[in-house]
């Protein structure tokens, strides 16, 4: 589990945009996050919620709602529990179907990302690889790990802080 700020870093957002966004309900902790609500007890965020998150601000940097990418990316961190191929790549696609989520075993073409199961292409879609930002969010996870254990800062476990 992790706090606030390493969830933040993690998913490259502002603290206080993430904040907001928890507090707006755009960001829904779910399963084993834990949302300090009024009991004094900072939230904890699990690997899936920072991957939505940051699923949700690469959206949201190309001018897809925060609402709507939050939401799109439920779909790849619940339904799928971020997990991402060995081998090629994993993309979630927003169409006028919705979203749905694209697996390709070989570095695709972005043509055979957008068409659908049933073989259709659309007329409008964002495609965005899931692939770059889970590697993205691991790494930058481990980065802060790292540096948190040599200036003994603070990583949430079980409600407590431990050094």
């Amino acid at each position: 589990m992790y706090s606030l700020q390493h969830a933040a870093f993690a998913a490259e957002i502002d603290k206080s945009t993430l904040s907001r966004w928890l507090d707006t309900g755009i960001i829904k902790m779910r399963g084993p996050d834990v949302d300090s609500g009024s009991s004094g007890i900072p939230r904890q965020f699990s690997r899936q919620r920072i991957v939505q998150i940051a699923i949700a601000k690469a959206l949201a940097n190309i001018g897809v709602s925060p609402g709507r990418g939050a939401a799109a990316a439920l779909k790849f961190t619940e339904e799928e529990n971020c997990e991402i191929p060995d081998t090629g790549c994993a993309w979630l696609v927003m169409d006028d179907a919705g979203p749905r989520l694209a697996r390709v075993d070989h570095e695709p073409k972005l043509a055979e990302v957008l068409l659908s199961p049933g073989g259709w292409a659309p007329i409008a879609a964002v495609a965005i690889d899931l692939s770059r930002i889970v590697r993205r969010v691991d790494a930058r996870l481990q980065q802060k790990q790292s540096n948190n254990s040599s200036y003994g800062n603070p990583i949430i476990q079980r409600g407590y802080e431990t050094k």
